[in-house]
């Protein structure tokens, strides 16, 4: 039986996903032509810390050197970028409702890639913070994340259900042995996942599925 319920933020709580997309995309304004490779490494690496990817788009997409001064510099104007956006962007369908009726049902978790200061303040500026038992964001890993909720409450991975949006959230849950829930909006990697939701308003009904297979 599922114990506990662990989500992603961008995509899954909240329609935010296209904005990080987009900013990834703006930091480079000098480099249309790489644009389309930095959209598809985003897309395929969403949900992983943004240093890492800032980093991986300047050495390997657009193969320029870089000092740490230099990539804290665009993390930075990333943050300047999304957060704004991501405030002001709706939740997703379904959300407020599952959480309002999950919350004394499940222990509830928020693991995302966005960093942890950021994250706790959007989460409160969505009016959300009230529902997690804990939140987690960068630079800790998915895969921790998900071992050390499972730690703190003393349940096996095959009792937790990771809720995600991107290809890194699936890897994470195989990695650990956790359940995996897609949000699949159109055609990609994840329409092959067994568990699917469209919003959050199917999630409980696809929890109890998982319950009963």
């Amino acid at each position: 039986m599922i114990r506990v319920v662990v989500l992603d933020f961008d995509g899954v709580l909240v329609e935010s996903a296209d904005v990080k997309t987009e900013a990834f995309v703006q930091l480079f304004p000098e480099s249309p032509e790489h644009h389309g490779a930095i959209r598809r490494y985003h897309l395929r690496h969403a949900g992983i810390s943004r240093h890492v990817k800032i980093r991986h788009i300047v050495t390997s997409i657009l193969g320029e050197s870089a000092d740490e001064h230099r990539f804290e510099e665009l993390a930075e104007r990333f943050r300047e970028l999304v957060e704004e956006q991501v405030a002001a962007a709706p939740v997703v369908r379904g959300a407020r409702d599952f959480l309002r009726v999950a919350q004394g049902r499940y222990p509830l978790y928020v693991a995302s890639g966005t960093p942890e200061a950021e994250l706790r303040r959007l989460a409160g500026r969505h009016g959300l913070s009230s529902s997690f038992v804990e939140v987690y964001g960068s630079p800790t890993t998915k895969p921790t994340m998900l071992r050390r909720i499972a730690s703190a409450e003393a349940v096996p991975a095959e009792a937790m259900v990771m809720v995600g949006d991107g290809e890194s959230d699936r890897d994470a849950a195989h990695e650990t042995g956790v359940p995996f829930v897609a949000r699949v909006t159109g055609p990609g990697p994840l329409a092959a996942c067994r568990w699917q939701v469209r919003d959050l308003s199917e999630l409980q009904a696809t929890i109890d599925r998982i319950d009963a297979a």
